[in-house]
């Protein structure tokens, strides 16, 4: 399961990085991408709490995990970043993985410096909850990188959707600088630090690129992008009353939208609107049963449970598997319903 690094060997003039030891922010979305569309991965490589230095013109060795939690790891490219330290790596024929939530490890050859991040491969159908962080998740703003509370019942609400296997989407406005915490002596908790250090269950995480004057509208474009180019499925959508009209655009009915916090007499008729998450948890639902199906070559990961079952009568049942459903006119082309989230996963701790 090690990785295999190759010699530190800096390709342009970065040696004055470690020289005055600047502490690395590299980060990059998480990537949710259908069955037999291109995998494309981004990321950015930056140092410092601030982004002051990018990392320019090196390579960046990557691998994946195909078989997870305790497979081998496989170097599937190494891409060199651009002047502004971003790159983006698309994944050949030979390294093309079938359905599946599978890590993502990128290393700096130079400084053996990285993130991790998470491909999910999912069939057209998959059913999905999102989250927004800010407002929602936590009680209290805090941009300068402080520990914000967890709002009451958060953690709560997450976890009746995780063990219903639904797969979970964390968005935020914030950029993307604060991915990871890079001030550990300080205790200034960036957002993955801080959803691990309350445990929240793991989830596929969205920033923004960067700073912008339009966080819901990064938002919206970016969920838009799930639903129409990659087909999934939104059952139900948290957040403030500010990301209303995010997913109401997305075509959501006010059952499916839940807010928290106060909200006028019109907000009421748009959503299902609550002063804390304790008054809100996800009702029971029946489901029918399950069979067993074997595994093939083009199924999940070993470490995925494959079960055929019946979709959802209505969107708001909800079912102990993660929800995919194969294209409606090509029935056979994607395995049948996946459990991509099983116990062994790992933790959201453990790619810190």
């Amino acid at each position: 399961m090690m990785l295999v690094h190759h010699s530190c060997r800096w390709c342009a003039c970065n040696v004055s990085l470690v020289q005055v030891n600047v502490t690395s922010n590299h980060r990059g979305n998480d990537v949710l991408v259908r069955c037999g569309a291109p995998q494309t991965i981004n990321a950015r490589f930056m140092y410092g709490p601030l982004d002051m230095v990018a990392l320019s013109g090196e390579k960046v060795d990557m691998h994946i995990m195909r078989s997870p939690p305790n497979g081998e790891w496989c170097h599937v490219g190494s891409p060199i970043t651009d002047k502004t330290g971003r790159l983006s790596h698309t994944l050949t024929h030979e390294h093309e993985l079938p359905a599946g939530i599978y890590p993502v490890k990128m290393t700096v050859r130079g400084d053996h410096t990285g993130c991790t991040l998470w491909l999910a491969v999912v069939p057209v159908g998959t059913h999905v909850v999102v989250f927004s962080i800010d407002g929602a998740l936590t009680a209290s703003v805090s941009v300068s990188g402080a520990d914000p509370k967890v709002r009451p019942g958060a953690v709560d609400v997450l976890r009746v959707w995780q063990q219903r296997g639904y797969l979970l989407l964390y968005i935020t406005g914030r950029p993307d600088l604060q991915h990871h915490k890079v001030c550990p002596d300080l205790q200034h908790y960036k957002v993955l630090s801080w959803l691990a250090k309350h445990n929240f269950p793991h989830g596929l995480l969205s920033f923004v690129d960067g700073i912008t004057t339009d966080p819901l509208g990064h938002k919206a474009s970016y969920l838009r992008s799930l639903v129409q180019d990659h087909g999934a499925i939104i059952d139900a959508a948290y957040g403030s009353t500010k990301d209303i009209g995010v997913y109401s655009g997305l075509g959501l009915a006010p059952e499916q939208i839940y807010v928290v916090g106060k909200a006028n007499k019109k907000q009421h008729t748009q959503a299902q609107c609550h002063h804390s998450w304790h008054s809100r948890a996800p009702s029971a639902a029946p489901w029918p049963s399950t069979v067993p199906a074997s595994r093939g070559t083009g199924d999940a990961p070993a470490h995925c449970s494959l079960l055929l079952t019946p979709p959802p009568a209505h969107t708001s049942s909800c079912s102990p598997l993660l929800l995919l459903t194969p294209p409606p006119a090509h029935p056979s082309s994607c395995s049948p319903l996946l459990l991509l989230t099983p116990l062994s996963h790992p933790s959201l701790g453990a790619i810190l």
